[in-house]
């Protein structure tokens, strides 16, 4: 049983026992009416009698209700005392482990965002011999959040015995400089540092709070930071006007490893040690120069991300350098590059030598549908011969193979012209993916119908086969499929379909595609290959139909799935 349900059966006994017993209430109607009958003694002519059956009741009242509460309650601490007896017999190191696990911080999406658990303190109420430890057991002290109390701040540094830290801070106001003050005077120590600046902007404000923030970061780098191997740093300052951008202008430590910004403009020179960057919400003027700068100065590399706030889809970002010295990077194992206009990437592309990635993502922008030829790299060709699980769209390839994990993603100018019938310009690169098991199309079109049906017949090993598509294309589709079985996907399992009404008027009913869906399904039965069904619950009509059949047809299997697993064998 954990600690927390134990605490909080405790906790319940006691409620119930001290409110819903009706003890208190029945204790204090005695307590009432014996100091009543004692008062009113000296005048009533049998006031003896009177208050010995006041005494006789109380007597009654505690031996019938009152004692057994009070057993109940003996008996539930009794429950529970062992557990405190076996960890009091515990060696003083493992009891001090113990506290440490119990109280790191959960995990959460953004570090910033962490509610650290200020369980810590609750050990030292326990006992004597709970406190004695916790207090001699430093790095159960050394995480301090200087949004806390001044008082509970300076007794974990006090507890911590100058080992390093791990500092959080979320910035709301610059009018209290305690926080200040305990960064300038312990930069030295602290091992991970993580800011989130969270002023929330008004023009009442006699404070500028990035430059106040600029000020306090130029104070606490005058002293090198000895211990520093992770920074977070998070800007998202609220307001109605413009603002000056957050930058990182200056980084006086030697054994940085990990390096995470958020809205912050990066001007600082990186040192050799670096192992893992990224920077989100990048101000739009970071171009892939930085991005190489960064692979220049960290030789030791392994993660890059880059993510930009909007795309460049112009000529404007491209450097003047058009043929720098080339570069090879050999550690990087990650590289992410997202909305960067398309000739900044391929610039960036191609003055590096890279190693084999196991993740690479790049999310570009282009100015017109001839500038896809980003999407049939060369350099990526090896890779996509190896992939198992591919997601296309229109402009879009996601892959796999366990092993690693590669997407390319164009962003296509509100200025582009898009002819008719809309073109899938990722189509051609099919054939390049040979040893395809799991395959989900985004945005299929009838009208590529023909080249889809010959991609199924180069797929012999395909296991799933995921759609989403217009109504009447969904319709189509299966009809092929049931129509040259034989012929296609014979090792298929999971047939996986997301429809949507199109803006014609002629889309089929849903009752005629899930009749189609089902004799499909019951040509794969007989040929001894059943096949697994399913759809979104978005789509609760034809989950619905489909739902039915499945309740009434012994071949068809149906399943509601939202969240559709294309790739089971990437993280």
């Amino acid at each position: 049983m954990s600690r927390e349900h134990c605490e909080s059966n405790v906790a319940s006994q006691y409620s119930s026992m001290l409110t819903h017993g009706t003890p208190v209430s029945k204790s204090r109607r005695i307590k009432d009416h014996g100091l009543a009958t004692w008062r009113s003694s000296m005048e009533a002519p049998d006031a003896l009698g009177s208050l010995r059956e006041t005494l006789s009741e109380v007597s009654r009242v505690y031996r019938e209700d009152i004692r057994q509460y009070f057993l109940s309650a003996i008996s539930a601490v009794g429950q529970h005392s062992n557990n405190y007896t076996l960890a009091a017999r515990l060696p003083e190191e493992l009891l001090s482990e113990i506290f440490v696990h119990s109280t790191q911080p959960l995990p959460a999406k953004r570090l910033y965002s962490q509610m650290f658990p200020e369980t810590r303190t609750r050990l030292l109420l326990v006992c004597k011999h709970w406190r004695d430890v916790a207090e001699r057991t430093a790095k159960l002290w050394n995480h301090i959040r200087l949004d806390g109390t001044d008082r509970m701040t300076q007794q974990y540094l006090t507890l911590s015995k100058n080992i390093p830290l791990r500092v959080d801070w979320k910035i709301l106001k610059f009018d209290d400089d305690q926080p200040s003050n305990v960064l300038k005077h312990h930069i030295q120590n602290v091992r991970e540092l993580n800011i989130a600046l969270k002023v929330k902007m008004n023009r009442h404000l006699n404070y500028e709070p990035i430059e106040k923030f600029h000020q306090l970061w130029h104070f606490c780098s005058e002293k090198p930071a000895l211990q520093l191997e992770s920074l977070s740093l998070w800007e998202g300052c609220k307001s109605g006007f413009y603002y000056s951008t957050l930058r990182l202008h200056t980084l006086n430590t030697t054994r940085l490893r990990t390096l995470h910004l958020s809205s912050c403009l990066l001007t600082a020179q990186l040192p050799a040690t670096l192992q893992c960057f990224s920077s989100v919400s990048t101000p739009s003027q970071v171009t892939c120069r930085e991005v190489r700068s960064v692979f220049e100065n960290c030789p030791s590399l392994t993660s890059c991300t880059f993510m930009r706030d909007d795309c460049g889809y112009g000529l404007e970002y491209i450097d003047a350098e058009a043929s720098p010295q080339h570069l090879s990077v050999t550690s990087l194992r990650e590289l992410t590059l997202s909305t960067f206009c398309k000739t900044d990437i391929i610039w960036l592309l191609d003055s590096v030598s890279l190693p084999p990635l196991e993740k690479f993502i790049i999310i570009a922008g282009i100015n017109s549908l001839a500038e896809t030829e980003m999407a049939f790299s060369p350099d990526l060709d090896t890779y996509r011969e190896k992939a198992t699980s591919l997601r296309t769209s229109p402009l879009a390839l996601t892959y796999s193979d366990g092993s690693f994990l590669h997407s390319v993603c164009l962003h296509l100018s509100r200025s582009a012209d898009i002819p008719s019938p809309t073109p899938y310009p990722m189509l051609p690169t099919m054939s390049q993916f040979i040893r395809l098991e799991r395959l989900l199309i985004q945005r299929y079109m009838s009208h590529h119908q023909p080249e889809w049906l010959d991609v199924f017949r180069a797929l012999p090993r395909l296991t799933f086969l995921g759609v989403t598509t217009e109504r009447l294309a969904l319709l189509q589709l299966v009809r092929a499929l049931d129509r040259e079985q034989s012929f296609l996907l014979p090792q298929l399992k999971h047939f996986h379909m997301k429809g949507w009404d199109s803006d014609d008027y002629d889309d089929p009913d849903w009752e005629e595609i899930a009749t189609v869906v089902v004799d499909f399904s019951r040509v794969r039965h007989s040929n001894s290959t059943p096949l697994q069904v399913s759809c979104p619950g978005a789509n609760w009509a034809l989950s619905k139909i489909l739902s039915s059949y499945s309740s009434t047809v012994e071949y068809f299997t149906f399943t509601c799935v939202d969240e559709v697993d294309w790739c089971r064998d990437s993280d």
